[in-house]
């Protein structure tokens, strides 16, 4: 990638990003953003990224299955390369302690909101009035009315839990997470979810469009971005087609429907696959 390239580039996140909550975090983004076009310049680069990412989810693996053998009867002995070490209950204790911190801090104890889980946490909000900023601001994206406009409050507040539709519902979780007790059978979810991950990262062969498009997504996670706004996959759609990773086929195809908005059911579906196979945001561990 030559510098003429890395200064369109540069120009072209900056009319993305300007005016937007994004904008005071422009270095961050362009560099972020500017290694993954690099990626798709330059095999070597993709390389480099797989064997990272493989073995941070190498060093999470291990923590989930020290953690569940401690859960499952502790740890009995240490082993060196010369010695032995029978460990004591205390030394024990102290090791799981050491371990489950690790786990919460690899954000391995979060996994997707299921159906049920939505459904009955807006129809608590709506129920008694009493809703959330998430909350409204989530309802304000389903009605297409801005945050800031006018007819803002008057929307959320006419909503009833009778007006909840699976649709809706299904909207509301996509790249939702939960956190859930840490308990042998969550720490062996997390282990089959970690391994499927490790297993798409090892196959050989260039990348799938798709792993650039979860690396964009995560890029915005670890900014604080949870559960994007339509305003959010907007910019996010943006940012990916300045990259050049939607297809023109696609975009050809949502020109012949004239429908509005598929660009954002695009990027909530992108979203949701890049959280799917685990619920590790990779907030600590990518830093």
């Amino acid at each position: 990638m030559d510098d003429r390239m890395e200064m369109e580039f540069r120009r072209g996140l900056e009319r993305v990003l300007y005016k937007t909550k994004y904008e005071t975090e422009f270095s961050y983004f362009f560099q972020e953003l500017l290694d993954i076009k690099k990626t798709l310049c330059s095999k070597m680069s993709y390389k480099e990224m797989r064997q990272s990412q493989l073995e941070i989810l190498n060093d999470m693996l291990c923590v989930a299955k020290s953690l569940l053998m401690c859960k499952s009867g502790g740890i009995k002995e240490i082993i060196g390369t010369k010695d032995k070490i029978k460990t004591t209950t205390r030394v024990s204790a102290s090791i799981e302690a050491k371990l489950e911190d690790e786990y919460k801090r690899g954000f391995m104890s979060y996994e997707d909101m299921t159906f049920e889980e939505g459904k009955e946490e807006l129809e608590e909000c709506l129920r008694h009035g009493v809703m959330s900023l998430e909350v409204s601001e989530f309802i304000k994206d389903w009605n297409g009315v801005d945050s800031d406009g006018d007819d803002a409050w008057y929307i959320v507040e006419d909503i009833t839990d009778e007006d909840i539709t699976d649709e809706m519902v299904e909207y509301y979780i996509a790249g939702r997470s939960v956190r859930r007790e840490i308990t042998n059978e969550q720490i062996s979810r997390t282990i089959f979810r970690l391994e499927e991950e490790f297993n798409q990262w090892n196959r050989r062969g260039a990348p799938k469009k798709n792993d650039n498009l979860h690396r964009v997504m995560k890029v915005f996670s670890r900014k604080g971005l949870k559960n994007p706004s339509n305003k959010d996959c907007k910019i996010l759609y943006e940012c990916c087609d300045l990259m050049g990773l939607v297809d023109e086929e696609l975009k050809n195809g949502w020109r012949k429907s004239n429908s509005s908005g598929l660009e954002i059911y695009y990027i909530r579906s992108v979203w949701k696959s890049a959280f799917k196979d685990s619920k590790v945001f990779l907030n600590y561990y990518t830093y």
